[in-house]
Order: C-alpha cells, then sequence, then structure tokens
C-alpha cells in the first residue's frame, strides 16, 4: 500500500512535505525507513526570519544536501530503498530538447521542483508527469481561492491519492520571469532535486 500525497501543514513546510511525497509516489509505505523521514525534516526549515526564530523556508542548500543524504543512504532492514537523487539548477534545470527534468519523468521518477509562488515567495511543488508540452504536478499548498490562468497553469481535482492536482505549461513554465507563480524563474534562480527509484 502507497500512502495518499499530502498538503504541508503550515505555510513553510513545502519542502520537506514534497520530499515525503516523492517517496510516498515511488514506494510502498512498508519500504520507507523512518530514519529517512526523520533526516528529512531534520534538514529542512533551516531558514531563519528576520526575528531569529528558525524554520521560515528551506535553503537551497538543505535540499542539495538531502538529495545527496537519500542517494548515499543504504539500509539492511529496507533492502528495497534505493533511490538516486540529483539535485539540477541554474542552466541544468529547463523543458529545451533532451532535458533531464522530462527524461526522468518519463522513467518513471518524480522531481522536486522550485517554482515562484503567489506573493513574492519561491515554493516546492512534486512533478509527476509530463504530456502534450504539460507539467502535471502535486502542489503541497492547500486550494485556495485563486483561478485558473487558460493556457498557463490549471488546478485540477484529483482523481486518485497519487494524482496531480496541477498542471502547467511548458511555456509558462519556462519564461525567464520570476514575477509570476508557477514559473522557474531566472536561469540563476532555479533548482530542483530528479528523483528515481533504483531496483535492487
Amino acid at each position: 500500500m502507497r500512502t495518499p500525497l499530502r498538503v504541508q501543514v503550515s505555510e513553510y513546510d513545502c519542502v520537506p512535505t514534497s520530499f515525503v511525497n516523492a517517496l510516498a509516489y515511488l514506494f510502498e509505505r512498508r519500504e520507507i525507513p523512518p530514519l529517512v523521514l526523520q533526516r528529512v525534516y531534520m534538514l529542512c526549515l533551516d531558514c531563519m526570519f528576520h526575528t531569529n526564530e528558525h524554520g521560515h523556508g528551506t535553503s537551497d542548500l538543505a535540499i542539495e544536501f538531502i538529495a545527496s543524504w537519500l542517494t548515499q543512504f543504504r539500509s539492511t532492514k529496507f533492502k528495497k530503498f534505493r533511490v538516486e537523487a540529483d539535485y539540477v539548477g541554474s542552466d541544468h534545470l529547463h523543458l529545451g530538447q533532451g532535458n533531464k527534468l522530462v527524461t526522468c519523468l518519463n522513467s518513471g521518477g518524480v522531481g522536486v521542483l522550485s517554482v515562484k509562488h503567489f506573493g513574492a515567495c519561491w515554493h516546492e511543488i512534486l512533478a509527476l508527469s509530463s504530456k502534450d508540452r504539460w507539467l502535471y504536478a502535486f502542489d503541497p499548498y492547500p486550494k485556495s481561492s485563486k483561478s485558473n490562468r487558460a493556457k498557463c497553469y490549471e488546478f485540477l481535482t484529483p482523481a486518485g491519492p497519487h494524482d496531480p492536482n496541477l498542471r502547467i505549461h511548458y511555456d509558462w513554465l519556462e519564461t525567464l520571469s520570476d514575477r509570476q507563480p508557477f514559473r522557474l524563474g531566472l536561469r540563476a534562480q532555479r533548482g530542483g532535486v530528479l528523483i528515481s527509484r533504483v531496483k535492487v
């Protein structure tokens, strides 16, 4: 049995929620080591607010470290848990010919992607599949009153517990701008982790 994809429980935990959703999508619930969940949450939410309070978001450095740690993790008890988590950023994260993101999705993997969100913040979503120049994803942010933007992005009603709740058109997602939601932004701002299950 696989655990259903979940929404975040605060305004700031989109990164750990998306990583946990990635694992829930790729593995049966009995195959996921509790130590992996503990480490994901321990490493996330490391950003500080102006009041010197921790937990106001997750840094790119922490995301890179999680990807590296997941790739290296081995367990004698949870032998089926093996992943390849590849951090991609800058010019390497794009939707052009031969891009790593769609190659990963077409091979059964997923992508934890940083996109612009409503307002000034960045936000992590889980890319699940790609079809006809639309990227299908699960956005962990609870659905708000924000409406669709025709031919740009559309909120979906999932038919099942592992189905997407958002789709974004390539042309919109790829635009070199950080002024609108669900865009990858300028090349220097881009970042994401491509996660694939390794068969053992």
